[in-house]
């Protein structure tokens, strides 16, 4: 019982966050303005999975804080994971990231689940060639960073996006 008041608290806090980030506000690709706005697009798409059925939001599902609800996220052909799937709220100013600090930047970071063979199984190198791929992708990295999409600006964009996700101070003191 108490954990269940706990989580009710914690879902609680982050309730306007939700309201503002739902599925539904997935920004178009005319509202897409800046460096977050492009790395909210690539984290809700599902290119930069094997097969394109995952996106980073499967896991990381915004109404839970950018959290999963179960032990083990499952990944592509519904492999099992080891971990559970920690928020992404509030990793703007944090210095190492995952649970065991194995990754120092938020770039790092998102590049390590598009990669495992439990979460995305996506060769990297292959993840750029879909994004470079897609002229969607190819108009807006042209637009937003005078430059086509690559290895770089591809995780900074996610990185961008992941910075934007501060909760709405409404815990308590």
């Amino acid at each position: 019982m108490k954990q269940l008041l706990v989580f009710l608290f914690l879902l609680g806090s982050f309730a306007g966050f939700v309201e503002e980030t739902s599925e539904a506000t997935i920004p178009v690709l005319t509202e897409i303005k800046n460096k977050a706005d492009l790395g909210q697009l690539l984290f809700f798409d599902t290119i930069l999975s094997l097969d394109q059925s995952l996106s980073c939001a499967s896991c990381h599902i915004p109404e839970f804080a950018f959290a999963d609800t179960v032990a083990f996220s499952k990944g592509v052909g519904d492999s099992l994971g080891t971990r559970n799937t920690p928020s992404l709220m509030n990793l703007a100013y944090s210095t190492t990231f995952f649970f065991d600090g194995r990754s120092a930047t938020l770039e790092e970071q998102a590049k390590e689940p598009i990669e495992n063979p439990l979460e995305m199984h996506l060769d990297y190198e292959v993840a750029v060639e879909r994004v470079q791929a897609d002229t969607n992708y190819q108009s807006l990295f042209s637009r937003i960073y005078n430059a086509p999409p690559d290895s770089v600006n591809i995780l900074n964009s996610l990185a961008e996006f992941q910075k934007t996700l501060e909760s709405n101070g409404s815990s308590p003191p």
